[in-house]
């Protein structure tokens, strides 16, 4: 078996953007916003870029947000 991955670019960084942002907007203060506002600041800044969880955005709305 051959593992291939992550994604280069923007589809490689949509999975961790998209859960990222839902910790953004349910739990702002938790512990795992704590540790990427300290040590990634730069992917939550492009995760608040992205639609809201419960705005109804489509995948491929949230992935065209990035570019």
């Amino acid at each position: 078996m051959k593992i291939e991955g992550p994604l280069a670019d923007t589809p490689g960084r949509l999975p961790e953007l998209l859960h990222l942002s839902h910790h953004l907007w349910r739990m702002p203060s938790a512990n795992m916003v704590a540790f990427y506002q300290r040590t990634r600041p730069d992917l939550v800044e492009v995760a608040r870029t992205l639609p809201a969880p419960d705005s109804g955005a489509s995948l491929a709305e949230a992935f065209s947000a990035l570019n």
